[in-house]
């Protein structure tokens, strides 16, 4: 339902009705948070003016959240009622409000540090999943057939993908870093003979019969 509620947000937005969207360039960090950029006449009254510099990156997030909140609370209420969806419900309920709290507060923060964020996490992912599933070489060949691995190896890239993407597009730099897409996985696996060799001997020991 979120490719629904995500059109819905875009639509309510200038120009209405349309998937293009009329917005204002961010320029700092500061411009997130404009309420605090209030001027103050003869340093005494403070003048409250205070408008959505970043329009719509800000509030757009907000239609978003209520667009969810008004679907959830209109198509649950159909299902038949079972513990699982109530609990969904509810949990829901404090999900949406804290979102919307943490955006208010954090927006401009996340803004900068999603992109590197998005590598930050596609790195662990990484490591996590190729951690779970290889120790030696020939389990390289056995996960490469398997669907689920090979799907998992592909969203980590992408996620990858788009951190870079966003990081060379905001910093103008040269496309070439995406080349740098594959670079954790074949890094991972160029030295995994030298992963945790004390481990991999232990294993090779209890294989055998036994440590001593």
């Amino acid at each position: 339902k979120q490719w629904y509620q995500r059109r819905v947000a875009i639509t309510a937005g200038d120009p209405h009705g349309s998937f293009t969207l009329n917005g204002c360039g961010v320029k700092s960090f500061l411009d997130w948070y404009s309420v605090f950029q209030n001027p103050t006449e003869k340093f005494i009254d403070t003048i409250y003016c205070e408008s959505e510099v970043v329009y719509p990156l800000f509030s757009i997030v907000y239609k978003f959240l209520g667009f969810c909140l008004v679907t959830m609370l209109l198509t649950r209420s159909w299902y038949k009622p079972t513990v699982f969806t109530t609990s969904s419900v509810y949990a829901t309920l404090y999900f949406i409000p804290a979102i919307a709290l943490i955006h208010g507060i954090l927006c401009g923060v996340i803004y900068y540090s999603f992109p590197y964020l998005c590598v930050t996490g596609s790195l662990i992912l990484t490591a996590i999943l190729m951690a779970e599933h290889l120790e030696t070489y020939d389990d390289i060949k056995e996960n490469v057939r398997k669907a689920e691995f090979m799907s998992q190896i592909a969203m980590y890239w992408l996620l990858h993908l788009y951190g870079i993407m966003s990081i060379v597009t905001y910093n103008d730099l040269s496309y070439w870093y995406l080349l740098l897409t594959p670079l954790p996985s074949v890094f991972y696996i160029v030295t995994l003979p030298f992963s945790l060799p004390i481990v991999l001997t232990m294993n090779d020991e209890i294989a055998d019969g036994g440590v001593g």
